[in-house]
């Protein structure tokens, strides 16, 4: 019985040269994911504030602030299509064709 490699494996060992790019665009994926939580969690901040009489300005401007800013952070990271098709740049320059529409599943028979 032979045993199947990993699908994650195997798009590690086709990006071998590319090891360091592929790492960045995890982490910039992952950052920016986090990032973007801090409006939500700024915005919670700011109704409690609200609901319990909090009268300082500077309160709630420093969690717009922080609101804004993980806004920005994640639609950078998000965004930079350098880091975001990564994976995809990486697998089409080292699978040919027919083996990425079979992995995939995405172009017509």
């Amino acid at each position: 019985m032979q045993q199947t490699q990993s699908p994650l494996l195997r798009l590690w060992q086709l990006g071998k040269d590319h090891h360091g790019g592929l790492i960045a665009a995890i982490f910039c994926a992952v950052a920016g994911v986090l990032l973007g939580l801090l409006p939500y969690l700024s915005a919670g901040r700011i109704l409690v504030a609200l609901l319990t009489g909090q009268r300082d300005w500077n309160f709630y401007l420093l969690w717009c602030m922080v609101a804004l800013g993980g806004y920005l952070a994640k639609t950078l990271l998000l965004s930079d299509s350098r880091h975001a098709n990564y994976f995809e740049y990486v697998i089409q320059m080292h699978m040919p064709k027919q083996a990425f529409c079979q992995f995939f599943r995405v172009c017509n028979p």
